[in-house]
């Protein structure tokens, strides 16, 4: 499989915006040479129809920017772009108001979705500046807006519409290098609007009836990317430019946001509100391998329906989710990780009372951890083709840690450690480590909530059969749980054999 490592977003940007403070004397030509020879670095091309000159202006009409080999098309037409050398060693960079792009994604080797985007702008120059191995932009961009249509999927046309709106942008990109190229932006925007309908009209009297409208602000919202093209390679052949040192980050960051949802069935309409304190989402892409990250600060969410006598509202400390993998196969096994974290989750009053009005269960706030790290090998880059023929994934894990488990909800506690290796000597992975879990109020919840009736009795029966048999008391209400497997496949719970794991060519 193949990894898009570039956005349409950073593309619109570049182009839009700016191209390639290194301060020396720059023409028009070489401002365009430098844009048109960055892309083609990139296996990109930007044509144009028509290139003249008008006094000190470069002008380019018809200006078509296109991917066409990636995992999505991207084409993206300019109808005229402006370089204006202004007598001081700088060029300003100015585009039309109103660009077409077209971005299809291919599925079974056909482009079986796909939509249009209009993009439209209020204002708006870059000015470029240095040298052709050193140049660089300052810009802005007062309003920058991009909205969806005629959006296809398998054929059909998908009865939504998107609308992203950027304001108050400033930022500056730096693009070093004639052969090992660099390119590092920094933009900064004072929000980031969002509003997406069912209808697919955007706005009239149709989306007083779509299904949903949601709408939201991000606030503060910075983008820092960064890229390092070795010479000879090409992100199209990405395991290739990869082992040749390319590397590439993103990062969008913002200081709170606001997202609100209505969503109608019939006569009746459920609302949706959140209030997000500051967040990140990252994505590196490196030799190393691949960083995705996503985490927000505390936030608060309120939700009414027809169906609750109240507004449930619930909040939490902080939510995070990152996964790390290694993309290149290596002599030795690499480094993974995964994280899921959510902390001190709490429910308003208006919640509990409608499943435990009589306060038998704890409020405490809930929390859920999951940490996992451990060694794999890769016996082909996860960003090459996929293998058709046997469609496994060209990788082996040798190593796994549980480093923190953690489930903390309604007054019961798990928590649980654990590390082991994979034995595959014999064909057959066979785990060989051990784990060990905690438990606190187990019993009592399970009681309760039987007596409530969320339970039935059966059930709560079973789960403590389960309890009795799998772990090991420790004191009241609290019991403990060793699991472990050996070499020869036998997996243990508290020392007793529970399931051994079948030979390899063996019948399970």
């Amino acid at each position: 499989m193949k990894l898009q490592a570039r956005t349409l977003g950073a593309a619109l940007l570049a182009l839009l915006l700016g191209a390639p403070c290194a301060r020396a004397d720059v023409t028009a030509a070489d401002v365009w040479q430098a844009i048109t020879g960055f892309y083609a670095a990139q296996g990109r091309s930007l044509t144009s129809a028509d290139t003249r000159q008008e006094g000190d202006t470069l002008v380019i009409t018809g200006a078509r920017f296109g991917a066409p080999r990636e995992v999505a098309l991207l084409r993206l037409e300019v109808p005229e772009l402006r370089l204006r050398e202004l007598g001081d060693g700088r060029v300003e960079l100015s585009a039309s108001d109103r660009i077409t792009a077209t971005v299809k994604s291919p599925v079974d080797g056909r482009y079986a979705a796909g939509t249009q985007l209009d993009v439209t702008k209020t204002g708006g120059k870059a000015f470029v500046s240095g040298t052709a191995g050193d140049m660089s932009f300052d810009f802005d961009a007062p309003e920058l807006t991009v909205a969806t249509a005629a959006t296809q999927v398998a054929g059909r046309s998908l009865p939504a519409r998107v609308v992203l709106t950027l304001t108050e942008g400033k930022g500056k990109t730096r693009i070093t290098g004639t052969s090992t190229l660099t390119a590092d932006t920094e933009a900064a925007f004072a929000a980031l609007r969002f509003d997406v309908t069912g209808a697919g009209t955007g706005t009239g009297a149709e989306d007083a009836e779509a299904p949903f409208h949601v709408t939201g602000t991000l606030n503060g919202v910075k983008h820092i990317r960064g890229l390092l093209l070795p010479a000879g390679t090409s992100p199209e052949d990405m395991p290739a430019a990869l082992a040749a040192g390319y590397k590439e980050e993103s990062r969008l960051r913002f200081a709170s946001g606001t997202v609100n949802a209505d969503i109608r069935g019939g006569a009746d309409t459920s609302n949706f509100q959140a209030g997000l304190a500051d967040g990140e989402v990252s994505a590196v892409l490196g030799r190393d391998g691949v960083v995705l990250a996503l985490r927000t600060g505390a936030s608060h969410a309120v939700l009414q329906m027809p169906e609750l006598p109240v507004p449930a509202e619930a909040g939490f400390a902080e939510a995070r989710l990152a996964l790390s993998l290694p993309v290149a196969p290596e002599t030795e096994a690499e480094p993974f990780a995964a994280l899921l974290k959510l902390g001190d989750l709490t429910l308003s009053e208006g919640v509990w009372a409608v499943f435990d009005p009589t306060a038998d269960l704890p409020r405490d706030p809930m929390t859920a951890i999951v940490d996992v790290s451990g060694r794999m090998r890769l016996y082909g880059s996860l960003l090459a083709e996929a293998d058709e023929e046997g469609g496994k994934l060209p990788a082996e894990v040798e190593a796994v840690s549980l480093n923190e488990l953690k489930l903390s909800a309604l007054g019961a506690v798990v928590t649980g450690k654990g590390a082991a290796t994979i034995d595959g000597s014999s064909g057959q992975p066979v785990p060989v480590g051990s784990a060990d879990v905690d438990m606190k109020g187990l019993g009592g919840l399970i009681g309760k909530l039987a007596d409530m009736g969320l339970l039935p009795q059966e059930q709560a029966m079973g789960l403590r059969m389960s309890l009795a048999l799998f772990t090991v008391p420790t004191g009241e209400d609290s019991a403990k749980s060793r699991i472990e497997s050996d070499a020869e496949g036998n997996v243990r719970v508290n020392g007793q054999v529970l399931y051994k794991f079948p030979k390899a060519g063996s019948d399970p």
